[in-house]
């Protein structure tokens, strides 16, 4: 494995069949049916493939969905991956060939389909959840944790910091909140992501005019509340929308 990780470029991309797709009754694939697949997996991430994503395909014919994997060499592979609608579109009109008739060349994908790989099927997840011991990804990426005590988006408000004359606004508890407790958990999926591409285009217009005056608010917006993010791919931004960031007069 490692001579196949080294006969790569250094972003390459190396795709595998793995047969069937897991069943949502499987017991986790280290002790199943699947246990090789599990194997290939581990040497992929133990010889240094620094991204994995697994996807199912349901249009090749089969009794049954089957189940690809996708190794990156490079972890900024993954922006290609993780491209948005527009992005696709562009990418297949640029590199496909044309048809003498007009029609399409494509039957099965486009980047609906696409984006639907981008996320591994629920069934996979589970099964890979239900490893011993739990992996880390299923303890911190799977949504609200119901055992721990959450601080409600009410407990929270936006306003200009007191800790100096150029302190700008910041995020203040209303309430004293304990330690290890959530915070606005029942609004996470109201964050928004920017896209490298999407940062890219916002700096660079905001440079230029006219488009100073329509983008220098987004970019300032972006910048002021955003942090940068690697949780999907390098040079995103994410900001989580669910405090009001209008200013509020400040009492005198």
């Amino acid at each position: 494995m490692r001579t196949l990780k080294n006969a790569l470029s250094e972003e390459g991309v190396i795709i595998m069949q793995l047969g069937e797709s897991s069943n949502s009754m499987d017991v986790e694939e280290d002790a199943g049916r699947d246990k090789n697949r599990a194997r290939m997996i581990e040497l992929l991430e133990k010889v240094g493939f620094e991204s994995i994503h697994a996807y199912e395909e349901g249009h090749s014919g089969f009794l049954w969905p089957w189940s690809y994997l996708v190794a990156m060499k490079d972890h900024g592979s993954r922006a290609l991956w993780y491209a948005n609608a527009a992005q696709i579109e562009m990418e297949i009109h640029r590199r496909i060939r044309r048809s003498k008739s007009g029609a399409p060349l494509l039957r099965y994908f486009d980047s609906a389909t696409m984006l639907s790989y981008q996320v591994p099927h629920k069934v996979v997840e589970t099964v890979f959840c239900r490893k011993e011991p739990i992996p880390n990804e299923c303890m911190y990426y799977r949504g609200h944790y119901v055992n721990l005590e959450n601080a409600p988006v009410s407990s929270f408000d936006v306003k200009k910091s007191e800790a100096g004359e150029s302190a700008g606004r910041g995020v203040f508890a209303k309430i004293d909140i304990k330690k290890d407790t959530m915070m606005a958990a029942e609004q996470s999926v109201k964050s928004i992501y920017f896209s490298p591409p999407a940062v890219e285009n916002i700096v660079g217009y905001s440079e230029l005019s006219p488009g100073k005056k329509l983008l220098r608010p987004l970019h300032a917006y972006m910048y002021g509340y955003g942090f940068p993010s690697n949780l999907v791919v390098s040079a995103m931004f994410q900001l989580h929308a669910v405090l009001s960031t209008e200013p509020k007069p400040i009492a005198s």
